[in-house]
Order: structure tokens, then sequence, then C-alpha cells
């Protein structure tokens, strides 16, 4: 089936390649990420959304995602206060080690990777969209862990991003 959207605004990836935020008929906000689909997988974790499918757009091959909020981090970061912003990187650091626990990265993961939703909770979008390794992915979650929450006491911990959560 086709399903039509409204592009509202165009991201460089830090692939050098372009994503979309849209909005379908029925209000759905979605990520339209341009490639093929990274992965099958649904139901990883909470804080991820699922792959909703995949098709063409300008005889390029995409595949759509939820994008469940309309804020990206890297908007709203510098505004918000200690507590959710400790919380914001806790929940990060969960949501990729339930992706490490099934043998998947992320492989960009930055503040432009997680988007807030109207209730304050982050969602990590875009996993797979880059190849790269759990020790980038736990080395991009100190960088942003340390850019959420300066303060925050981290060490050098690297070990795992459950770790990371726990901290």
């Amino acid at each position: 089936s086709i399903h039509v959207f409204d592009i509202l605004r165009e991201h460089s990836t830090s692939a050098g390649s372009k994503a979309w935020e849209a909005c379908g008929a029925d209000g759905t906000r979605v990520t339209i990420w341009s490639g093929d689909a990274s992965s099958s997988v649904t139901n990883i974790h909470p804080l991820i959304p699922s792959p909703l499918g995949n098709g063409t757009m300008d005889d390029e091959p995409i595949w759509v995602e939820l994008r469940p909020g309309k804020l990206l981090l890297a908007e709203v970061v510098d505004k918000a206060n200690r507590l959710d912003r400790l919380q914001w990187a806790a929940q990060v650091c969960d949501a990729v080690a339930a992706l490490h626990a099934i043998g998947r990265v992320h492989g960009s993961i930055n503040a432009h990777a997680v988007v807030i939703d109207d209730s304050g909770t982050p969602f990590l979008i875009g996993h797979g969209n880059i190849d790269g390794s759990k020790q980038d992915d736990l080395d991009a979650l100190h960088r942003l862990a340390k850019q959420i929450s300066p303060d925050i006491e981290l060490h050098d911990d690297r070990s795992s991003a459950a770790a990371l959560s726990a901290r």
C-alpha cells in the first residue's frame, strides 16, 4: 500500500545522507531514512522505535521509523534541569544496552539521534543506520552522557551500556 507523508524538515545524518521528519495523514510522526531498513527487529526496548516499513522516494530506497517526539535532544538539552538530564542519560544508556544484548549496535549515537516526546521521554532513533561496533557505541554514549549532564561522574568505565546507565 502507498503511504503519503508531509515532510516537515530535512536533517543531515552523521553518515552524510539525509533523513526527513514527516507526518502522515493521521498525524503520526515518522523519520524517513535514506537507504535500506537496518533492522526488522521490533520491540527491542520501549525507548527504541520500531521500523514501520520501507519503500522508495525519488526511486531511492528509504525506510520509515516511528518518531514519538517532536524535539531533538540537541534542541532542548541546554534548557533542561539536572534531574531530567540525568534521567535522559540513564534511559538512553539503557536503550543501547538492550540493543547490545541482542547483538546489535546503534552506530550513530548523539544528541540528534534522540527525540523527546511531550512528556519528556527520550527515544533513540535510527539504530543500525550506520555501521559501527559496540565499542563505538560505548564511546559515543560516554560523550553524549557528558554532554547531557556535564557534572555526572562516569570515570572511564566503558565496559557496557548497562554499566553507564547504572552510573
